[in-house]
């Protein structure tokens, strides 16, 4: 198959939509040539086209970004809780039969189209996921939902800078630096 412009926006557009490997989530070289209609072969003899590979390149970059974005909105949705509709549909096919008109026997009988006989919406929420609140704001306010805190104390020698996971620890050692207290030596090096 011969590459033109034509071939190549229609890969890169396929891309965009499917991904395509060494991403770590997307479509294989195999479905892409697949639904290119091309064989492992003229996929090599593209990759020369310079064309191509920046085409290619763009997409899996427009791709990667439309995936973040949908797993960011949907990590907020499950952080912040959401109502989801249901659509139920009940459906019915009908047995249709068809006669001759000069003789009128019966020619064929099948089962017609699916109609719809009665449909219904259901809303259903979805509370809100903790985990996935802890993971939102910690990335996107992380000054004030940090999963540590950190304190630095200017004096002495040199600034003294702690990270530390335990509030009640982080609470007594501000008190303790505001009050001047001096840190004991280990017990080892008593």
């Amino acid at each position: 198959m011969k590459l033109n412009a034509d071939k190549i926006k229609e890969a890169e557009a396929w891309v965009e939509k499917n991904g395509l490997h060494p991403q770590a989530c997307g479509a294989t070289i195999r479905q892409f040539c697949e639904a290119m209609g091309i064989s492992d072969e003229t996929w090599r003899r593209w990759q020369a086209n310079v064309e191509f590979v920046e085409a290619i390149t763009r997409a899996r970059a427009k791709f990667k970004t439309n995936v973040v974005r949908e797993v960011e909105n949907a990590l907020i949705k499950a952080a912040t809780g959401v109502d989801f509709t249901q659509l139920n549909e009940e459906a019915k096919a009908e047995k249709v039969v068809e006669y001759d008109p000069k003789t009128g026997k019966k020619v064929r009988e099948y089962i017609g189209d699916l109609k719809t006989i009665k449909a219904t919406r259901k809303v259903i929420y979805y509370p809100p996921n903790i985990e996935a609140a802890k993971f939102v704001l910690s990335n996107m306010a992380a000054e004030d939902w940090k999963m540590k805190q950190e304190i630095t104390h200017q004096g002495g020698d040199q600034p003294l800078s702690l990270s530390m996971r335990d509030p009640k620890a982080l609470a007594g050692l501000k008190k303790a630096i505001s009050t001047g207290a001096k840190p004991r030596k280990p017990k080892d090096e008593e």
